[in-house]
C-alpha cells in the first residue's frame, strides 16, 4: 500500500504519494528556504481584516498582526469594510467599537443579517460593560479595552480562527 503525505492547505486536503516529487509537491503549496525542505511556510496566509477610524492604531495594529504572519486588510470605516472584498476573506475581524458613520456594533449586526460567520474582536476606548455584554452576547469572541496587552490580541486572534 502506498504511502501518503496529507497537507490541509487553504484549498482542502491533500494527499501526495511519498514515492512521486514529494519535495516538488510540496514547493507547490509551500515556499522553502532550501532543497532539504528546511524553511517552510504556507503560501496561502489567513487575512485579518482591521477596521478603526484612527489610522495609528490600523498602522501599529497592521506592523503586529502581520509580525506574526497573517495578511491584514485595513480600513477606516465600516462602510469601506462592508463594500471590500475582504468582507469574504476575512478569517477574523479586529472591530473598533466607536467610529463615525457605522459603530461596530452596527457592523456586527449587518453581518449577522447577511449571515456572515467572521469571528470578531473589539476594541475600544470607550467600552463599558453594558456594550461589552451585548457585543460578546452578539458573537463576538473577545471585547478588548485600549490600550491592551500584544500578547492578549494575538491570543485572542489565534483563539478565533482555531489556532491555539
Amino acid at each position: 500500500m502506498p504511502r501518503h503525505l496529507a497537507i490541509n492547505s487553504y484549498e482542502g486536503l491533500i494527499e501526495i504519494p511519498l514515492e512521486e516529487a514529494y519535495l516538488a509537491a510540496i514547493k507547490k503549496e509551500f515556499q522553502c528556504g532550501d532543497e532539504k525542505g528546511e524553511g517552510f511556510r504556507l503560501k496561502h496566509k489567513l487575512h485579518i481584516a482591521v477596521v478603526d477610524d484612527d489610522r495609528s492604531v490600523r498602522e501599529a495594529l497592521e506592523n503586529l498582526i502581520s509580525s506574526v504572519g497573517y495578511e491584514v486588510d485595513l480600513f477606516e470605516s465600516a462602510k469601506g469594510f462592508l463594500e471590500s472584498t475582504a468582507i469574504h476573506d476575512a478569517a477574523c475581524l479586529v472591530l473598533d467599537l466607536q467610529m463615525p458613520g457605522m459603530s461596530g456594533m452596527e457592523l456586527q449586526q449587518k453581518l449577522r443579517e447577511q449571515e456572515r460567520s467572521v469571528p470578531i474582536i473589539f476594541i475600544t476606548a470607550h467600552g463599558d460593560d453594558s456594550a461589552r455584554e451585548e457585543a460578546l452576547a452578539a458573537g463576538a469572541v473577545a471585547f478588548l479595552d485600549k490600550p491592551f496587552q500584544e500578547e492578549v490580541l494575538l491570543g485572542a486572534i489565534n483563539s478565533a480562527i482555531g489556532k491555539s
